[in-house]
C-alpha cells in the first residue's frame, strides 16, 4: 500500500504505478490585485525515481495567467531568495512611490 507524507494531499499526487510518486499538499492560493492571474505555493516531493532532487522536499510555484498555467519546483534556499528578492523589490517599490507623493508628482 502507498504510503503519503502527512502534509500530502493524496487526491492532489502524480502516481506513475511502479515508477515514481509525486506527493503534493493542498496549496496556498491567491488572486494578484494587478493583473489577471492567480499564483499557488505547496510542498512537493518525488519519490521512487532517479533524477535530481529525488526525495527533497520542495516548495512548488505557479501561476495561472490567461495565456496558460507555468510551475517551477524551488529548494528551499530558492524559496528564501525568492522571498528575500521579492521583499527587497517591494519595499522598493514602496520607496519609490512615498518618495513621488512627497513630491507632488503622484
Amino acid at each position: 500500500m502507498l504510503e503519503h507524507p502527512s502534509w500530502c494531499d493524496p487526491r492532489l499526487c502524480d502516481t506513475d504505478p511502479g515508477v515514481s510518486i509525486e506527493h503534493r499538499e493542498t496549496p496556498i492560493t491567491w488572486q494578484l490585485v494587478g493583473d489577471d492571474a492567480t499564483v499557488t505555493l505547496g510542498l512537493a516531493r518525488i519519490d521512487g525515481i532517479d533524477i535530481p532532487n529525488v526525495g527533497t522536499l520542495l516548495l512548488n510555484l505557479g501561476l495561472e495567467t490567461i495565456t496558460g498555467p507555468a510551475e517551477v519546483d524551488l529548494t528551499p534556499a530558492d524559496a528564501r531568495l525568492l522571498g528575500a528578492a521579492l521583499i527587497s523589490r517591494a519595499e522598493r517599490a514602496e520607496q519609490y512611490l512615498l518618495a513621488r507623493r512627497a513630491a507632488g508628482t503622484g
